[in-house]
């Protein structure tokens, strides 16, 4: 019904559309024992990602359905009912989808991707701006709901996956993929409007990571199966993977950038 009532070119339709499927969606895992498909929320995500392409070119309507992707990676690691594999609740098309709109959010200017490449305007598939936003950019509202989104897909299946093998063959292995293609862009000469972004994406990163870490070896998430639980090989390999883009950050010109990326720094190796 929901999916009847949305319509790209009614912008009050579309984000009503959105919010109530935000509201209706089984977040929570049903507490019996075989329930039926509707109660899950894997029978809706292929919806979700239908209506999340009706309108291209938006940072904003892409930042509400990452933030979304966030909120289901978190609520399902518990459930269980939920499938958890390399990729977390999502497929591995879903993440390929998600992790490729992530970098185009970035705007680091890597072959035809620039910053140019999304606006916050909401524009319909046929380019028709149907609303325009004003003012600044700011690159946590993008990096907070990415950061969720992976760290609470991780599970050690993929330590399964060859470390920097660039296969995508896990949630991880992609985030490797991501970071190895913007590498450049966190050196110190190469600082442009792009490093807050990607200074914030890494903080956030290890933010979220550190948070799971602490509260599953503290016990304070019982709730969750040991076979979902971070090892130390999982957080050896997200240290080592964010460690040089770490080092090289720190001696950015930007220096909100590289006061941001000391948190990073007090991880283990």
């Amino acid at each position: 019904m929901l999916r009847k009532q949305f319509e790209a070119y009614f912008l009050t339709g579309a984000f009503n559309t959105i919010g109530l499927l935000t509201l209706l969606m089984p977040l929570q895992f049903p507490p019996e024992e075989n329930p039926p498909p509707e109660s899950l929320i894997q029978t809706y995500l292929p919806l979700i990602f239908s209506l999340w392409s009706q309108v291209s070119n938006s940072s904003q309507w892409n930042f509400l359905f990452i933030d979304l992707f966030g909120v289901i990676a978190s609520r399902q690691l518990s459930s269980p009912h939920a499938k958890i594999g390399p990729y977390g609740i999502f497929t591995r098309e879903q993440s390929i989808h998600t992790i490729s709109c992530v970098f185009r959010l970035l705007g680091v200017p890597i072959g035809p991707v620039g910053a140019g490449a999304y606006s916050r305007d909401v524009l319909t598939p046929d380019h028709c701006t149907i609303v325009r936003y004003r003012g600044a950019r700011t690159g946590d509202e993008l990096c907070i709901g990415t950061a969720r989104w992976i760290v609470y897909s991780l599970t050690n299946d993929i330590m399964d996956d060859v470390a920097g093998s660039g296969e995508m063959t896990s949630m991880w292995g992609m985030v490797e993929s991501l970071l190895q293609s913007v590498e450049t862009a966190f050196h110190p000469s190469n600082s442009g409007n792009w490093t807050p972004k990607l200074a914030a994406l890494v903080y956030r990163l290890s933010e979220k990571f550190t948070h799971r870490w602490t509260q599953e070896q503290r016990g304070k998430r019982p709730d969750v199966p040991e076979e979902r639980r971070l090892t130390p090989a999982v957080k050896r390999r997200f240290v080592l993977a964010l460690r040089k883009v770490v080092f090289m950050s720190i001696y950015d010109k930007n220096s909100q950038a590289s006061c941001t990326l000391l948190f990073p720094m007090k991880l283990t190796p």
